[in-house]
């Protein structure tokens, strides 16, 4: 997709919305890595990581977007059993690049799961190129090959 560049998105131009774009339509393999907690209970930093956190100054530790942040995994793949508090079990589990704005947390109990949320990705994406400088004829190539996408990450 040789019409896929910043130029062309200029009007609008939104970093994380083309950087998904981009990987998206290029079958992109490469993945972020999202924390979470695999059992009830709760998503809970340790002390030690909660010091380290305000430390830095992260205002909202417990952030959801936090869980993808590199220095908090920096401090997950050092600390490792000592990264949660009792009770926690913290998890990673990889999601596409081009879903990183697009995932949710859901818990129940303390127990959480990653939702991904590829059709509000799509809308999102196609809004994107409807509002960019492609001419008509680019932004139907790119809105159909949205449409008709089915992603083997996610089945």
């Amino acid at each position: 997709m040789e019409f896929i560049t910043k130029e062309n998105f200029e009007s609008n131009y939104n970093e994380k919305k083309f950087n998904s774009l981009y990987h998206y339509l290029n079958d992109s393999k490469e993945t972020v890595r999202v924390l979470y907690n695999s059992t009830y209970g709760g998503f809970m930093y340790s002390e030690q990581v909660e010091k380290l956190l305000k430390e830095k100054t992260y205002s909202h530790i417990y952030s959801d977007r936090l869980r993808s942040d590199p220095y908090v995994l920096e401090l997950y793949d050092e600390l490792k059993e000592n990264f949660g508090s009792a009770g926690s079990s913290i998890s990673v589990r990889n999601i596409p690049i081009y879903l990183n704005p697009y995932y949710k947390i859901h818990e129940y109990d303390g127990k959480e799961s990653i939702e991904h949320r590829e059709n509000d990705m799509k809308v999102d994406l196609i809004s994107f190129i409807i509002k960019s400088n492609l001419n008509p004829e680019q932004k139907c190539i790119l809105i159909e090959m949205i449409i008709n996408k089915k992603n083997d990450w996610l089945y």
